[in-house]
């Protein structure tokens, strides 16, 4: 898992870039699966736990269904006959084909976004490669040392020279492709070809190891890098056609690494797993009709209880249903003007505020954080959006259809024109804050202010979130309950590996205002790496304990339990005006 071994291969570049204009590229690469990725850790004994208290017995319904048919259709075998399992045994067996249909049909790769072209990518990849503030912290001294300079300077600072380009690329990037090309170069000007030995070239290669499944840096080839930049650049597998395009960019990451990626592997080293997110198949494991049946009766549930304790509704903008509790403010207002207000007579006290859940089970699982935000706010609108898709509501015509980020931003303003309001204080946690950054981009005007509660938006570059938790094989009680409940389910596999574009869905500092801004990291996270975004979002000048909190020892979800007393926190700031 080190470097050793290849410190001269840089030395070799302009030999190994020659040689490429000949060679023959391999277009095939094995898809990525978790039985291919590492697996040195050894299991806990809570894996062992949850295997056999939670995920066998769901099994077991399965497949003591289709025992059950099999037996139904041979009287001489004389099954122990049950009128509810007469009903659910077939029904089960039915709900299993369908299920396995579904798996079939989310197979198909999907396409990339259409404003996702070579030019935006290279944006991206440039802005990314000259970006030495996301960095390892702990290396941040050392650097200032072989560079003589503080690297502290705030994004906008135009002393920033990294940050200067980056700003003129973001201005000019919808201007002609000559202008591209010379924006492309004047970024490429303050890319450093950096020596092999230099830490913040080590800090790179260490993450872009990830996206090759931790494998060592010098099982890496230029056939592999191309075959991962063809995909996380253009969202397609390689191809001849991009390769001149690819080509550029792989010079791009050999100066940021400082090292050439040789032509043929090493001999003794394994072809290294390449982890592409639409490409790779999507993976799923089955669970039975009655585990949805329950969860479908746990939200109906939910909104009857919330209708009769807080008088809330199910709204539906674009599409997208919400959960709507209507402020007292709101109401009355409405009664004396009839429906509707000026939007000059809304205040900081009426502005609504928006929930926007994570992945798991969805109402059931964030109706607590809703109820306590209506209590806390009683003269506010309270809005939750509902994602089908990423709440295992197998029973919607949404389950396989994810929200677009064009119905999030509309719709979300559908409901606030209905409860005379222009825009919105919005709590989101964890995949929430994905829908958040989106509504940001898109509909900044709809923000007023802004919580994110283990975000998962920042850094995505650097595949700790994809290889976490989609990839890496569960060894932990943790890792096997976010695996089987949540990376394999049908609908949020369908989410994460078909509908997750980690270009578009990146928030970068500075599309944040700070003061409307706070952002809570969970130091314990085992989703991403909570420590390093929180070393990055400082040094890009959000303030600890104002902007940004590192909530240490907490794990991903836990700033949602009352008792830690994060929320108090986050209602504190959305009182402000």
């Amino acid at each position: 898992m080190d470097d050793h071994g290849n410190h001269g291969n840089h030395a070799n570049h302009a030999n190994h870039t020659g040689q490429r204009r000949s060679r023959r590229i391999s277009l095939s690469a094995p898809p990525a699966t978790p039985s291919r990725t590492e697996r040195s850790r050894g299991r806990s004994i809570g894996f062992y736990v949850v295997q056999v208290l939670l995920i066998l017995p769901l099994q077991f319904v399965s497949v003591y269904s289709v025992v059950y048919v099999i037996a139904m259709c041979f009287p001489s075998m004389a099954p122990q006959r049950s009128l509810l399992m007469d009903i659910y045994a077939p029904l089960e067996l039915l709900f299993y084909a369908w299920m396995f249909l579904s798996h079939r049909h989310i197979q198909r790769i999907s396409l990339p976004p259409p404003h996702f072209t070579p030019t935006f990518a290279k944006d991206v990849f440039i802005r990314i490669l000259t970006d030495f503030k996301a960095a390892d912290t702990r290396r941040i001294s050392e650097w200032e040392e072989c560079d003589g300079v503080t690297d502290t300077a705030d994004p906008a600072d135009p002393a920033d020279p990294l940050s200067d380009a980056a700003a003129d690329m973001s201005r000019h990037r919808s201007q002609d492709h000559d202008q591209d090309r010379d924006e492309h170069a004047h970024l490429e000007h303050h890319l450093p070809n950096l020596p092999y030995d230099d830490p913040k070239a080590f800090d790179f290669r260490e993450k872009v190891r990830t996206w090759f499944s931790m494998a060592e840096w010098g099982a890496i080839t230029h056939t592999d890098m191309l075959t991962w930049l063809s995909w996380s650049m253009l969202g397609v597998p390689l191809s001849h056609r991009n390769v001149p395009f690819l080509e550029e960019c792989a010079r791009l990451v050999e100066r940021r690494t400082g090292h050439a990626f040789p032509l043929e592997r090493t001999p003794g080293l394994a072809r290294p797993t390449i982890i592409r997110l639409n490409i790779d198949p999507v993976r799923t494991r089955h669970r039975p009709l009655a585990f949805y049946i329950l969860l479908a009766a746990a939200h109906y549930l939910t909104i009857a209880l919330l209708r009769w304790r807080y008088h809330a509704g199910v709204w539906i903008e674009r599409g997208v249903e919400y959960v709507v509790r209507e402020g007292r403010v709101s109401v009355d207002k409405k009664d004396e003007d009839g429906g509707g207000r000026n939007d000059a007579e809304i205040n900081s006290n009426e502005t609504p505020i928006t929930l926007m859940h994570g992945l798991g089970f969805g109402l059931p699982h964030y109706a607590r954080t809703f109820a306590y935000l209506a209590d806390k706010f009683p003269q506010r609108t309270v809005v939750m959006p509902l994602n089908p898709s990423t709440s295992m509501r197998v029973f919607s015509g949404r389950y396989l259809r994810p929200i677009t980020r064009e119905e999030a931003s509309e719709g979300l303003n559908g409901v606030l024109r209905r409860v005379g309001a222009t825009s919105t204080d919005i709590v989101s946690h964890s995949f929430g804050t994905i829908a958040h950054t989106h509504i940001l981009k898109d509909a900044p005007g709809l923000v007023r202010k802004s919580v994110l509660l283990d975000p998962v938006t920042f850094c995505l570059w650097e595949g700790d979130l994809c290889y976490r938790f989609l990839y890496r094989v569960p060894q932990t009680a943790m890792e096997l309950l976010m695996h089987y409940f949540v990376a394999t389910e049908t609908g949020l596999a369908n989410t994460l590996q078909r509908s997750f574009s980690w270009s578009c869905n990146l928030l970068w500092p500075h599309e944040l205002e700070r003061g409307a801004t706070k952002i809570f990291l969970g130091g314990e996270d085992a989703v991403f790496d909570s420590a390093r975004v929180y070393a990055y979002l400082k040094r890009h000048g959000l303030q600890d304990g104002r902007s940004l909190h590192f909530l240490d020892g907490y794990r991903h979800g836990e700033c949602l339990l009352r008792q830690n007393g994060t929320l108090d926190v986050v209602c504190e700031f959305l009182k402000g005006a």
